[in-house]
C-alpha cells in the first residue's frame, strides 16, 4: 500500500510539472511561473498578501513580476536573482531545491570596490574570539537535515536563496537554505567561491537574520588561513560588519 504522505508529495510536485489548475503568475526575469495560490500563500506570508484581491493590483491582475537583477543592479536589493526565484518556487511545490547544476553567478570579488582598508582585517579573528559563540550546530528539524543533500557545493546559490526566503517570508526555506550553505561552507570553504558567498551573505540579507552571517565569521576565524587569499581579503576590507 503506497503511502499517503509519498502520494501527497508526489501529486503536489506533479501540480508543478503541469501547472494544473493555475491561478496565479510568477515573473523575474526571463523566468515565468504559472502557481497555485493556495500552495504559495501557505509557505508565504508576502505572497498570501499580494494574492488577495481586495489589497493589491497584483491580486486582482493574477500576476506578480519580480524585478530581476542584472549585472548594473547588483547593489540593488530590490531586485531578485532569477534562479534563486525558481529554486523558491520549486520548493513550494517539492519541499527541497537542487542547485547543484547553477553556474555561481554573483559579486565580481576579483575586482572589488576601491574604497579598501589600508591595514589587514584581522580585527575579525579577534572580535570573533571574544563572541559568544558556543560551537553548537543551529537547531533545525530531522527533515530539514536530511534535504541537505551533494548539491550543497553550491554556497553562492544556497545564500541567494536564503536571501529570497527571508525577503518572501519562507520560513521552511530559510531554514533549508541555511543548512545547505553551512553543510557547503564545511567542505569547500578553501574555494575561491567562499569569498563571493561572503560578499552574497553580507549584501543582500539583514543583519537581524544572522545565521549565515555568523557562518562566515566563524569559518574566518577558524580557517584563518583564508585571510592569506587577496580574493578573501579584499572582501572581507570592503564589507561593512565583516572587517570589525
Amino acid at each position: 500500500m503506497e503511502d499517503p504522505m509519498q502520494a501527497f508529495k508526489q501529486g503536489l510536485a506533479s501540480l508543478y510539472k503541469h501547472e494544473q489548475f493555475a491561478d496565479f503568475t510568477i515573473i523575474c526575469g526571463p523566468h515565468t511561473f504559472k502557481v497555485h495560490k493556495a500552495i504559495i500563500c501557505a509557505h508565504s506570508k508576502y505572497f498570501a498578501i499580494a494574492c488577495s484581491s481586495g489589497s493589491f493590483k497584483e491580486g486582482k491582475r493574477g500576476e506578480l513580476v519580480l524585478k530581476a537583477i542584472r549585472s548594473e543592479d547588483d547593489e540593488d536589493d530590490t531586485c531578485d536573482d532569477p534562479e534563486a526565484v525558481k529554486h523558491m518556487v520549486h520548493f513550494f511545490y517539492c519541499m527541497d531545491y537542487d542547485a547543484a547544476s547553477d553556474a555561481a553567478i554573483g559579486a565580481n570579488v576579483a575586482h572589488p570596490p576601491d574604497q579598501v582598508l589600508s591595514t589587514p582585517p584581522r580585527q575579525l579573528v579577534t572580535a570573533y574570539a571574544s563572541s559568544k559563540y558556543s560551537g553548537r550546530k543551529s537547531k533545525s528539524s530531522k527533515e530539514t537535515e536530511k534535504a541537505v543533500s551533494e548539491d550543497a557545493g553550491n554556497m553562492v546559490m544556497h545564500a541567494k536563496i536564503f536571501a529570497a526566503a527571508v525577503k518572501y517570508q519562507v520560513p521552511a526555506l530559510q531554514a533549508l537554505a541555511a543548512s545547505k550553505f553551512i553543510e557547503a561552507v564545511k567542505t569547500n570553504w578553501d574555494q575561491d567561491s567562499f569569498a563571493e558567498a561572503a560578499y552574497v551573505v553580507y549584501t543582500t540579507t539583514p543583519k537581524e537574520v544572522g545565521v549565515l552571517r555568523d557562518e562566515i565569521a566563524k569559518t574566518i576565524f577558524v580557517h584563518g588561513i583564508l585571510l592569506q587569499k587577496a580574493v578573501v581579503e579584499a572582501v572581507v576590507r570592503a564589507i561593512d560588519g565583516l572587517a570589525f
